[in-house]
Parts: structure tokens; C-alpha cells; sequence
């Protein structure tokens, strides 16, 4: 046999290679045979008289190592020539050290193989021993052996080291993490793995009843979908996996469907010629890359086919969701019923309907929520059911799930404090209050999307001024508001009939020529606060708002300075017991702004650009000041209800910037607003 020494890059075998965990390698090994064509793969082990494990042989039917390609396949480690596997099945590619991966539990590895070349058979051995990992041995020449042999194939010996036994069952379930996947995409053809004469039963594995294959056009493209459930846990489980026409995976995505108390193991592969050109945006392949390529010539995650086929699969899993979860309902109702859990019903027809309506409800329950009931002790579970008996007949029904779901997860003294709460209010009330502040988050959250996102299509008068009209609570609680985008004379009609009580609106002509400026929002305090000398002061802001695209400079600047001298100029607004505010509020703020506000620090307070007496001022503000403002000013609120930011935000239909996504954010924040006014 000749030697050959393995042209290492840049780690050694002995740091790459520590694996000792023989069904790891034996992954490897079939992996490299499938790669190779196989159809069939055996795993046989060999003991010696003293019952110990002597030998692993591992058989295919593959193709073979020609042995022109020795120096490729053999010499260069942590190299690999051969393809990702061209089957749906997500186990990875060879990195080029499987065949290497017995190091650690055995001494040697010996190849028989058998390839074709020119119609002719040829074979010839490949041993590599763990003394001498970083040479391997081989045959000169391969030796024709067409007369004896008519069929390709590799068989592997590993020589075992002393002590170790093959436990069958932790094979399989090393080889049905790998590979059942693809055995069962492929179930239609003859592909078979046996270890010791037992073929691996991927099935045992596979829910086949909730299982299903199933093809969906979008836009004229067909896509064919195999969903697959699995009864235990799976590394590759909750994502999608999308493959092209020769089910090399280019892209996948977790289908957020992985909640730990549903045990809904899935995975969902999905096949189309579609995949064939798509090239997904990532870290290397950003949305710059996408306008070079040009978007008739780039699919990608943002490619509106996609989203629809996202959309689709989404709701295909939602359906499989519900159907696996409506399995269970039934032994959750058995199982309850045997412990007595639900309350004492009368034994009447109008009883037997009520119990019947609970067990209905439980069941709907269980399919939307199912941590609720899951391992709820007998007592706890007596009073949750006898609780929500009792709700079904008010009006807070269509709140269950949420009232039911919260009780669950509190401790014993939060439940008592959650008893005295409601001796002074409503259960109703908590929960209105707790809508309101998730709500102004929601609005927070689309207002991001609709300035940052969308800055190219909203505009200040269309978007940005009918939002914050209805949402003027981001400058504070306790301002009402008195008008919006009207003139200098008809917002002091209605200024002075609000505050002063004029008994009609009466019509005030100011001969300021800046009269008929019109002041996006212009809001007043509801009740006076106390000032340092004793007296109180009514405070008032006026606000200019801009659209996402404007920077704050010294020409948008002036404007609310002029706002500013108006006021001070007109006796009927210019009062000492009269504060005022301007704020003006862009994208961003130029180097000139930007001086202004640092030159006055001197007084202590953010955003400040400019202070007359203690009666007016003027600031300066980015949007992302105005809604960390917000944020700040109830912070500990927020800690203490622990909203979840990021859950809210994933509630928002993402869509492509458009005139159409910014007239729908604003469509929709003028809805929340609304629904809270009402």
C-alpha cells in the first residue's frame, strides 16, 4: 500500500476530530454514503468470544470512491467535493471530517470500495489507524474486478477500541434525528438503513396521522408542502425549510409555532423551481446587494410571492395546530371529569346544558391556551373551573382566556391583593386601564414605523399631524386639547372659552400680521399647578410637528420662535399667570440646533433652546425624544405590569414602505385611538 500524509489547513485532526461518540460518527458515515448515491446503508456490529464489541461495518450501495479522486476525497482535510445532500433533508454538509470520526473509539478505519469507470468495475482499500492519523494508506492501482462484481458500493470497517457496547436504541434515535426527515420525503422510494438486520421504523417517530403532504400555487408558482409532526423532540424542529426544484435547502425560518406546552413537535419542508434563483438577505447579502442585482433578477424574503407563501404556510400550520390540539381536548376533559374537577351541576336539563357549555369552553380554552390546565394541581383547578363557570354568565366571556390564563400564574398573596383590588373597583377597569397603556405602546410602535420605516411616504399633514391630534397624551396626562391646524384667532376663541369660562365663542381678531399661522396642536392644562410665589399658572403648549423627511435647522426653527412672539406680543394670551410652551419636533436636528440647545444647559433642562423669564420656552425635539419621553415618564409603571415590547411590535402586520402601508399605520392608529376614546 502506498502513504500518504493529509494535507492539513489549519487545525490538527487530533484538536478538530474529539469526538468519541461512535453514534456521531455513524451519522457521518451515512451521511457520506447517501451523498454518494446509496439507496441502502447496513450497520453491522461484530463481537468477539468474550461478548465485547469487536467491529462496526458499515455497507452501502453508493457509488464508490473512484480512486482518481483519493487526493481530493482523502488528502485534504476538512475539505469536502461532494454536494449537500440532493434530498429534502436537513442534516447539514459533510465538512470533510466524517470519514475521519472514528478517531477517539476506534483504531482503525478500512474502505473496500467498488466504482465504474468506462463501463468496467474496479475496487481497491483505503486504511487510515488512529496512531497515525495524519498519513493514510492505500492501493497503488484499483484492480478490475468486473468478471466478480456487477454493483458499486463502499463498505467501512471500524476496528472498536475494548469496552465499548452498541446500545441499539441510542443509534436509532442519533439516526432518526438525522435522517428521518429524509426517509420519510422519500417514503415513496426504496431508501433503507438497518442496524444488526433491523431496519430503522422512521415511522415510530412520525405522527402519519396529522402528517401531510400538499401542494399551494401563489401567484401562478406552484410550491409542493410536506408537513411533518413528530411525537418526540427534534433538533430541526419548528421551521420551515425551503428548497429548490433539486431540494438543496437555500433558505429557512423558525415558524414561531413552538409553544413548550403543546409539545407540537413540527417541521414544514417546502420544494419549488421558485427556490432555484433565490438568494435570501443576510449578513453578506444586504438589501444594497439586492439593488445591484436588481429586484427583477433577486428573490428574497421581502419578495411579495414570498410573503404570501409565508402567510399561507403560516396559517396551513395554525390549522395543523388547532387540529393536534383538539386530539388532546378530549383526554383533558376525561381527565378532569375522573378527578372531580368540575363544579356540581343540578341534574336537570338546564344543569346538564350548563355543564356541557363549561366542557365546551374548556376545550376552546385548552386549544388557545393550553398551559392553562397543564399540570394544574386538583384544587387550584377546582377553583379556576368554578370561576370560569361563574364568568360564562357576565359579560367578561370573551375575555377568558386572558383572565383565566393571568389567575393561573399568581402566587398565593398576589391572588389576596387581586381580592382586595376588586372590593374598590371592577375587574373591568383593571383591564381597561391595562388596554389603555398596551394600547399607547401599539401607537408608539406604528408611529416608529410610520416616521422611520415609511418617512418617504408620510406626510406632516396627511399622517403625522391627524395622528398625533388624537394621541396628544405623548406630551402628558393632564393637557387637553384646545385646537389643531387652525389659525392664531380661532384657537384664541377657543382657548379663552375653555380656560376663562366665556360664557360663548366669542370671535377675537388679532393684528398680528402672523395671525392666520396655523399651529399643528395647541393644548392646555386642565388644572392649574402651583408656581413659587403661591400664585398658580396655566400651562399651555403649542407644538409644530414635521414630516419624517424634514431636519430641524434654523429656517424650520424660526417658524416656532415666531410662534413664540405672537403670544407674547398679544395681551389676551399674555398673562404672568400664563406659562407657555413650543416645542417643535423633526426627524432629526442639524449642528446649528443642536448649539442652540447646548448653550442652554445653564438651566438644567433637555431640549431647551430658548427661556423667556419663567413664562416661555422653546424645544427642540427628535421624534425618538418624544417616545422616550413618553416611555420614561412611566417606566416603572411598564416594569411593574411587564408588558412585553417585543410582542407588541411582532403584533404589527410588517409590510414593504408604501403610501399604502403609511396611510394603513395611520388608519390604524387613528382606530386604537378612537376605540379608547369611546
Amino acid at each position: 500500500m502506498l502513504k500518504r500524509k493529509v494535507q492539513i489547513q489549519k487545525e490538527s485532526i487530533e484538536n478538530v476530530v474529539n469526538n468519541k461518540d461512535y453514534k456521531k460518527a455513524l451519522v457521518e458515515y451515512i451521511l457520506n454514503a447517501f451523498e454518494a448515491d446509496a439507496t441502502e446503508v447496513s450497520v453491522v456490529s461484530s463481537v468477539n468470544e468474550l461478548g465485547g464489541l469487536e467491529e462496526i461495518t458499515i455497507t452501502d450501495n453508493g457509488t464508490g470512491i473512484h480512486h482518481e479522486n483519493l487526493e481530493q476525497t482523502f488528502e485534504s482535510f476538512l475539505t469536502s467535493t461532494k454536494q449537500v445532500l440532493q434530498k429534502p433533508i436537513n442534516i447539514g454538509r459533510n465538512e470533510g471530517k466524517g470519514r475521519y470520526s472514528f478517531i477517539g473509539f476506534s483504531n482503525s478505519a478500512t474502505w473496500h470500495t467498488v466504482f465504474t469507470k468506462e463501463g468496467r468495475y474496479f475496487s481497491h482499500d483505503i486504511r487510515i489507524n488512529a496512531s497515525t492519523k495524519d498519513h493514510f494508506f492505500f492501493d497503488e492501482s484499483p484492480k478490475d474486478v468486473t468478471d466478480e462484481i456487477t454493483k458499486t458500493g463502499t463498505t467501512v470497517i471500524l476496528n472498536v477500541i475494548d469496552g465499548l457496547l452498541l446500545d441499539f436504541l441510542q443509534i436509532e434515535r442519533s439516526l432518526q434525528e438525522a435522517f428521518a426527515p429524509f426517509l420519510y420525503l422519500n417514503k415513496s422510494k426504496d431508501y433503507k438503513i438497518t442496524v444488526d438486520g433491523i431496519a430503522l421504523d422512521y415511522l415510530k417517530h412520525i405522527d402519519a396521522e396529522l402528517s401531510e403532504d400538499k401542494e399551494i400555487a401563489i401567484d401562478g408558482q406552484k410550491f409542493s408542502v410536506y408537513f411533518i409532526k413528530w411525537i418526540n423532540s427534534i433538533k430541526s424542529k419548528y421551521y420551515f425549510h425551503f428548497l429548490d426544484e433539486s431540494s438543496v435547502e437555500k433558505y429557512n425560518k423558525h415558524t414561531k409555532f413552538n409553544n413548550n406546552a403543546l409539545e407540537f413537535y413540527h417541521s414544514v419542508y417546502i420544494e419549488s423551481n421558485y427556490f432555484n434563483d433565490f438568494i435570501p438577505l443576510n449578513d453578506s447579502n444586504t438589501p444594497d446587494e439586492q439593488g445591484i442585482l436588481g429586484e427583477e433578477q433577486t428573490k428574497n424574503q421581502r419578495t411579495e410571492t414570498f410573503k404570501k407563501l409565508l402567510k399561507s404556510l403560516k396559517e396551513f400550520v395554525a390549522s395543523k395546530q388547532k387540529e393536534f390540539v383538539k386530539k388532546d381536548a378530549n383526554r383533558l376533559v376525561d381527565k378532569i371529569e375522573s378527578a372531580d374537577g368540575f363544579p356540581n351541576f343540578e341534574d336537570t336539563a338546564l344543569g346538564l346544558k350548563q355543564k356541557e357549555y363549561l366542557v365546551s369552553v374548556v376545550k376552546e380554552i385548552h386549544c388557545v391556551e393550553p398551559r392553562i390546565f397543564k399540570k394544574l394541581k386538583k384544587e387550584p383547578q377546582k377553583s379556576i373551573l368554578g370561576f370560569l363557570n361563574l364568568l360564562l354568565a357576565t359579560d367578561e366571556r370573551e375575555n377568558i382566556v386572558k383572565i383565566i390564563d393571568e389567575i393561573t400564574q399568581l402566587t398565593q398573596q398576589e391572588r389576596a391583593d387581586l381580592a382586595a383590588v376588586l372590593q374598590f373597583t371592577k375587574l373591568t377597569n383593571v383591564i381597561r386601564t391595562t388596554k389603555l397603556i398596551t394600547d399607547r405602546l401599539r401607537v408608539i410602535q406604528m408611529l416608529r414605523l410610520l416616521i422611520y420605516d415609511n418617512k418617504k411616504f408620510a406626510n406632516e399633514r396627511d399622517h403625522i399631524q391627524k395622528v398625533i391630534t388624537e394621541n396628544y397624551w405623548l406630551f402628558g396626562e393632564e393637557f387637553y386639547l384646545v385646537t389643531a391646524d387652525k389659525n392664531f384667532e380661532q384657537s384664541l376663541s377657543e382657548y379663552l372659552y375653555i380656560i376663562d369660562g366665556d360664557s360663548d365663542k366669542r370671535k377675537y381678531s388679532i393684528k398680528n400680521p402672523e395671525k392666520l399661522r396655523r399651529p399643528d396642536i395647541f393644548i392646555c392644562q386642565k388644572r392649574k399647578v402651583d408656581n413659587l410665589d403661591g400664585s398658580q399658572l396655566e400651562q399651555n403648549i403649542i407644538v409644530e410637528l414635521k414630516s419624517p423627511q424634514v431636519v430641524l435647522n434654523k429656517k424650520v426653527y424660526r417658524q416656532i420662535e415666531d410662534y413664540m412672539d405672537l403670544i407674547i406680543k398679544e395681551p389676551e394670551f399674555n398673562s404672568v399667570l400664563r406659562a407657555w410652551r413650543f416645542i417643535v419636533i423633526c426627524k432629526s436636528i442639524d449642528e446649528d440646533v443642536q448649539n442652540i440647545i447646548k448653550s442652554q444647559k445653564i438651566h438644567n433642562k433637555r431640549f431647551l433652546t430658548k427661556r423667556i423669564d419663567d413664562y416661555y420656552e422653546i424645544y427642540a425635539m427628535t421624534w425618538d425624544d418624544v417616545f422616550k419621553s413618553y416611555e420614561l415618564r412611566y417606566d416603572s409603571l411598564l416594569k411593574e405590569l411587564k408588558i412585553d415590547n417585543e410582542a407588541i411590535l411582532n403584533s404589527i402586520e410588517h409590510s414593504e414602505a408604501s403610501k399604502e402601508t403609511a396611510n394603513r399605520l395611520r388608519d390604524e392608529i387613528l382606530h386604537i385611538s378612537n376605540q379608547g376614546n369611546s
